[in-house]
Protein backbone atom coordinates (compact mmCIF):
# COMPACT_ATOMS: atom_id res chain seq x y z
CA UNK A 1 0.00 0.00 0.00
CA UNK A 2 1.34 3.37 -0.97
CA UNK A 3 0.48 6.17 1.44
CA UNK A 4 -0.86 9.48 0.25
CA UNK A 5 -2.09 12.38 2.35
CA UNK A 6 -5.69 12.53 3.40
CA UNK A 7 -8.09 15.46 3.58
CA UNK A 8 -11.06 16.40 5.81
CA UNK A 9 -13.78 14.96 3.55
CA UNK A 10 -11.99 11.63 3.38
CA UNK A 11 -11.60 11.54 7.17
CA UNK A 12 -15.33 12.23 7.57
CA UNK A 13 -16.03 9.33 5.20
CA UNK A 14 -13.62 7.14 7.16
CA UNK A 15 -15.35 7.90 10.47
CA UNK A 16 -18.75 7.36 8.83
CA UNK A 17 -17.53 3.95 7.63
CA UNK A 18 -16.53 3.09 11.20
CA UNK A 19 -20.02 4.04 12.40
CA UNK A 20 -21.68 2.07 9.59
CA UNK A 21 -19.54 -0.98 10.31
CA UNK A 22 -20.66 -0.74 13.93
CA UNK A 23 -24.32 -0.68 12.92
CA UNK A 24 -24.05 -3.44 10.30
CA UNK A 25 -21.83 -5.87 12.18
CA UNK A 26 -20.22 -8.53 10.02
CA UNK A 27 -17.79 -11.28 11.06
CA UNK A 28 -14.83 -9.36 9.60
CA UNK A 29 -14.43 -5.76 8.46
CA UNK A 30 -13.32 -6.93 5.00
CA UNK A 31 -16.77 -8.49 4.53
CA UNK A 32 -18.18 -4.99 3.94
CA UNK A 33 -16.33 -4.94 0.60
CA UNK A 34 -16.96 -8.56 -0.42
CA UNK A 35 -18.97 -9.47 -3.52
CA UNK A 36 -21.44 -11.51 -1.48
CA UNK A 37 -22.11 -9.08 1.33
CA UNK A 38 -24.69 -10.26 3.81
CA UNK A 39 -25.71 -6.68 4.56
CA UNK A 40 -25.57 -3.84 2.10
CA UNK A 41 -23.63 -1.35 4.17
CA UNK A 42 -22.44 0.51 1.03
CA UNK A 43 -19.06 1.30 2.60
CA UNK A 44 -17.44 0.37 -0.71
CA UNK A 45 -19.18 3.35 -2.33
CA UNK A 46 -17.21 5.75 -0.15
CA UNK A 47 -13.79 4.15 0.17
CA UNK A 48 -11.79 1.21 -1.09
CA UNK A 49 -10.90 -1.52 1.37
CA UNK A 50 -7.19 -0.84 0.89
CA UNK A 51 -7.58 2.86 1.69
CA UNK A 52 -9.78 2.13 4.71
CA UNK A 53 -7.22 -0.34 6.04
CA UNK A 54 -4.40 2.16 5.52
CA UNK A 55 -6.24 4.93 7.37
CA UNK A 56 -7.31 2.52 10.10
CA UNK A 57 -3.72 1.43 10.60
CA UNK A 58 -2.38 4.95 11.21
CA UNK A 59 -5.36 6.99 12.44
CA UNK A 60 -4.98 8.22 16.05
CA UNK A 61 -6.85 10.98 17.84
CA UNK A 62 -4.96 10.93 21.11
CA UNK A 63 -1.50 11.58 22.42
CA UNK A 64 -0.30 8.36 24.01
CA UNK A 65 1.59 10.39 26.63
CA UNK A 66 -1.66 11.93 27.92
CA UNK A 67 -3.54 8.72 28.75
CA UNK A 68 -5.59 9.12 31.90
CA UNK A 69 -5.06 6.29 34.38
CA UNK A 70 -8.61 6.57 35.80
CA UNK A 71 -10.42 6.23 32.47
CA UNK A 72 -8.11 5.21 29.60
CA UNK A 73 -11.01 4.55 27.19
CA UNK A 74 -12.28 8.14 27.53
CA UNK A 75 -8.77 9.39 26.82
CA UNK A 76 -8.83 7.64 23.46
CA UNK A 77 -11.94 9.47 22.21
CA UNK A 78 -11.73 12.76 24.09
CA UNK A 79 -10.08 14.67 21.18
CA UNK A 80 -13.02 13.69 18.94
CA UNK A 81 -15.37 15.56 21.27
CA UNK A 82 -13.64 18.82 20.30
CA UNK A 83 -14.32 18.48 16.56
CA UNK A 84 -16.60 21.33 15.37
Amino acid sequence: MNWYDTYPEEMRAFIACIVISGIYRLPEIKDHWGPHRLVKSNISLYMTRERWMSLHRYFRVNNENDICEKNPILTLVKPLLKIP
